[in-house]
């Protein structure tokens, strides 16, 4: 999931998004589930989800189940980025995808805090603020 995306995927972005391209990809860390990469157009990043190469079970990994959750929480009081677009057909990258939108700043916590707030203790109040938030809502 890094450099140029194929000419398949590209042609799918164009149609689906809009003629940005070239389009790039490169990986993102910090997430478990599925592989998460920045998108790239000429004008607008994004992120895309794919199921990994070695997915554990189909029902593991369905970004079409991910894709529904953000659509249907998307405009509520929960904080979700704001779903893209949705392919389910394996045809343009080999797996099926979806693209939702990028937020700069964005953190994925799994297993560690980011090493910066370690200088900034308030950073860890505000994100155990933010998680209550969004829990409640």
């Amino acid at each position: 999931m890094t450099g140029p995306v194929s000419a398949p995927l590209a042609a799918w972005l164009d149609r689906r998004i809009g003629p940005e391209g070239p389009w790039h990809l490169e990986p993102l860390t910090g997430g478990n589930s599925n592989d998460t990469g920045l998108l790239c157009g000429a004008s607008s990043r994004y992120v895309m989800r794919r199921p990994p190469r070695h997915a554990l079970s189909t029902s593991a990994h369905s970004v079409s189940r991910e894709y529904r959750l953000l659509t249907a929480l998307w405009g509520t009081a929960v904080p979700v980025p704001r779903p893209v677009a949705l392919c389910e057909d394996p045809g343009p990258s080999g797996v099926p995808f979806m693209v939702m939108e990028y937020i700069p700043d964005a953190r994925s916590i799994t297993d560690a805090l980011p090493q910066a707030w370690s200088a900034h203790p308030d950073a860890l109040t505000a994100a155990a603020d933010d998680l209550i938030d969004a829990l409640v809502a």
